[in-house]
Protein backbone atom coordinates (compact mmCIF):
# COMPACT_ATOMS: atom_id res chain seq x y z
CA UNK A 1 0.00 0.00 0.00
CA UNK A 2 1.35 3.57 -0.94
CA UNK A 3 0.53 6.75 0.81
CA UNK A 4 -2.54 7.80 -1.47
CA UNK A 5 -4.18 4.14 -0.97
CA UNK A 6 -3.63 4.99 2.61
CA UNK A 7 -5.15 8.36 2.54
CA UNK A 8 -8.11 7.11 0.45
CA UNK A 9 -8.48 4.03 3.34
CA UNK A 10 -8.56 6.36 5.77
CA UNK A 11 -11.33 8.54 4.36
CA UNK A 12 -13.62 5.89 3.79
CA UNK A 13 -13.83 4.95 7.41
CA UNK A 14 -11.14 2.59 7.55
CA UNK A 15 -12.77 -0.50 5.92
CA UNK A 16 -11.88 -3.97 7.71
CA UNK A 17 -11.02 -5.36 3.83
CA UNK A 18 -7.86 -3.31 4.01
CA UNK A 19 -7.06 -3.07 7.20
CA UNK A 20 -3.92 -5.16 7.65
CA UNK A 21 -2.27 -3.97 4.87
CA UNK A 22 -3.00 -0.14 5.89
CA UNK A 23 -1.41 -0.87 9.19
CA UNK A 24 1.37 -2.67 8.11
CA UNK A 25 1.73 0.67 5.68
CA UNK A 26 1.73 2.81 8.93
CA UNK A 27 4.41 0.70 10.37
CA UNK A 28 6.89 1.60 7.99
CA UNK A 29 5.84 5.37 7.03
CA UNK A 30 5.83 7.91 10.16
CA UNK A 31 3.46 10.42 8.05
CA UNK A 32 0.67 7.86 7.65
CA UNK A 33 1.01 6.62 10.93
CA UNK A 34 0.62 10.35 12.42
CA UNK A 35 -2.82 10.02 10.39
CA UNK A 36 -4.21 6.91 11.53
CA UNK A 37 -2.93 8.00 15.35
CA UNK A 38 -4.67 11.55 14.60
CA UNK A 39 -7.55 9.31 13.54
CA UNK A 40 -7.98 7.35 16.16
CA UNK A 41 -8.25 10.17 18.83
CA UNK A 42 -11.01 11.58 16.83
CA UNK A 43 -12.95 8.69 17.03
CA UNK A 44 -12.50 8.02 20.26
CA UNK A 45 -13.32 12.30 21.54
CA UNK A 46 -16.26 11.73 19.19
CA UNK A 47 -17.54 8.18 20.81
CA UNK A 48 -17.35 9.82 24.53
CA UNK A 49 -20.83 10.60 25.57
CA UNK A 50 -20.64 13.63 26.99
CA UNK A 51 -17.51 15.60 26.45
CA UNK A 52 -16.58 18.35 28.65
CA UNK A 53 -14.77 21.65 28.10
CA UNK A 54 -11.98 22.98 30.77
CA UNK A 55 -13.65 25.01 32.98
CA UNK A 56 -10.83 28.05 32.21
CA UNK A 57 -12.33 27.45 28.16
CA UNK A 58 -14.51 30.42 28.49
CA UNK A 59 -12.17 32.87 30.16
CA UNK A 60 -9.11 32.13 27.81
CA UNK A 61 -11.20 32.44 24.35
CA UNK A 62 -12.36 35.85 25.98
CA UNK A 63 -8.88 37.02 27.33
CA UNK A 64 -7.65 36.09 23.59
CA UNK A 65 -10.68 37.95 22.07
CA UNK A 66 -9.91 41.14 24.29
CA UNK A 67 -5.94 41.08 23.20
CA UNK A 68 -7.08 40.96 19.79
CA UNK A 69 -9.09 43.63 19.85
CA UNK A 70 -6.76 45.86 21.59
CA UNK A 71 -4.11 45.22 18.70
CA UNK A 72 -6.60 45.81 16.36
CA UNK A 73 -6.49 49.20 14.86
CA UNK A 74 -9.46 51.23 14.78
CA UNK A 75 -11.27 51.72 11.10
CA UNK A 76 -14.49 52.45 10.19
CA UNK A 77 -16.92 50.59 8.39
CA UNK A 78 -16.87 51.91 4.50
CA UNK A 79 -19.83 54.26 3.68
CA UNK A 80 -22.07 51.55 1.47
CA UNK A 81 -23.92 53.52 -1.19
CA UNK A 82 -26.99 51.17 -2.77
CA UNK A 83 -25.99 49.83 -6.04
CA UNK A 84 -29.19 51.56 -8.03
CA UNK A 85 -28.21 51.69 -11.93
CA UNK A 86 -27.19 55.39 -12.48
CA UNK A 87 -30.62 56.66 -14.15
CA UNK A 88 -32.27 55.26 -11.12
CA UNK A 89 -30.09 57.25 -8.81
CA UNK A 90 -30.36 60.51 -11.09
CA UNK A 91 -33.93 60.37 -10.60
CA UNK A 92 -33.46 60.19 -6.88
CA UNK A 93 -31.44 63.36 -6.87
CA UNK A 94 -33.00 66.35 -5.29
CA UNK A 95 -31.61 68.60 -7.97
CA UNK A 96 -33.70 66.32 -10.90
CA UNK A 97 -36.96 66.14 -8.24
CA UNK A 98 -36.86 69.92 -8.32
CA UNK A 99 -36.10 71.01 -11.54
CA UNK A 100 -39.50 68.19 -12.57
CA UNK A 101 -41.60 69.89 -10.11
CA UNK A 102 -40.59 73.33 -10.86
CA UNK A 103 -41.05 72.52 -14.85
CA UNK A 104 -44.73 70.93 -13.28
CA UNK A 105 -45.62 74.27 -12.16
CA UNK A 106 -44.79 76.06 -15.07
CA UNK A 107 -46.85 73.70 -16.96
CA UNK A 108 -49.82 73.91 -14.89
CA UNK A 109 -49.65 77.90 -14.51
CA UNK A 110 -48.84 78.25 -18.19
CA UNK A 111 -51.97 80.06 -19.56
CA UNK A 112 -51.79 82.50 -16.62
CA UNK A 113 -48.47 83.22 -17.70
CA UNK A 114 -49.14 83.71 -21.35
CA UNK A 115 -51.56 86.47 -20.55
CA UNK A 116 -48.89 88.27 -18.20
CA UNK A 117 -46.39 87.92 -20.82
CA UNK A 118 -48.39 89.38 -23.44
CA UNK A 119 -49.62 92.60 -20.77
CA UNK A 120 -45.94 93.53 -20.29
CA UNK A 121 -44.08 92.30 -22.83
CA UNK A 122 -45.26 95.30 -25.23
CA UNK A 123 -43.35 97.87 -22.92
CA UNK A 124 -40.45 96.27 -23.97
CA UNK A 125 -40.83 95.70 -27.36
CA UNK A 126 -43.32 97.51 -28.48
CA UNK A 127 -42.98 97.31 -32.59
CA UNK A 128 -43.54 93.37 -32.37
CA UNK A 129 -47.19 92.34 -31.31
CA UNK A 130 -47.53 90.30 -28.66
CA UNK A 131 -51.23 89.11 -29.26
CA UNK A 132 -50.20 85.61 -31.15
CA UNK A 133 -49.43 84.69 -26.91
CA UNK A 134 -53.06 83.87 -26.17
CA UNK A 135 -54.24 82.93 -29.44
CA UNK A 136 -56.15 79.29 -29.09
CA UNK A 137 -54.91 78.36 -32.19
CA UNK A 138 -51.19 78.81 -31.53
CA UNK A 139 -51.29 77.44 -28.00
CA UNK A 140 -48.83 74.41 -29.32
CA UNK A 141 -46.40 77.03 -30.61
CA UNK A 142 -46.57 79.67 -27.23
CA UNK A 143 -45.68 76.80 -24.64
CA UNK A 144 -42.53 75.40 -26.28
CA UNK A 145 -41.25 79.15 -26.86
CA UNK A 146 -41.73 80.46 -23.43
CA UNK A 147 -41.11 77.20 -22.04
CA UNK A 148 -37.67 77.05 -23.91
CA UNK A 149 -35.37 79.00 -21.36
CA UNK A 150 -37.12 76.74 -18.17
CA UNK A 151 -36.74 73.50 -20.16
CA UNK A 152 -33.05 75.00 -20.81
CA UNK A 153 -32.65 75.13 -16.94
CA UNK A 154 -33.99 72.09 -16.31
CA UNK A 155 -31.97 70.22 -18.80
CA UNK A 156 -28.60 71.77 -17.54
CA UNK A 157 -30.26 71.00 -13.87
CA UNK A 158 -30.77 67.44 -14.93
CA UNK A 159 -27.32 66.94 -16.87
CA UNK A 160 -25.21 68.11 -14.14
CA UNK A 161 -26.88 66.05 -11.60
CA UNK A 162 -26.56 63.07 -13.83
CA UNK A 163 -22.45 64.01 -14.02
CA UNK A 164 -22.38 63.67 -10.28
CA UNK A 165 -24.03 60.51 -10.18
CA UNK A 166 -22.39 58.40 -13.18
CA UNK A 167 -18.87 59.69 -11.89
CA UNK A 168 -19.16 58.03 -8.81
CA UNK A 169 -18.27 54.62 -8.09
CA UNK A 170 -20.57 51.92 -7.60
CA UNK A 171 -19.62 49.31 -4.35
Amino acid sequence: MECQSFDRWLNAGRPGAQRADAHRHAESCSRCEAELAAARELTAALSQRFATAPDTLTDRILDRIAAEERTRPLVAPPVVEPSFPWWIRVLLDPATVLSCLLAAVVLATAPRVFVVVSGWAPAFLPTISWDWLTLPSLSWLTLPILGLPLWAAAAIALYRGSLRWVERPTI
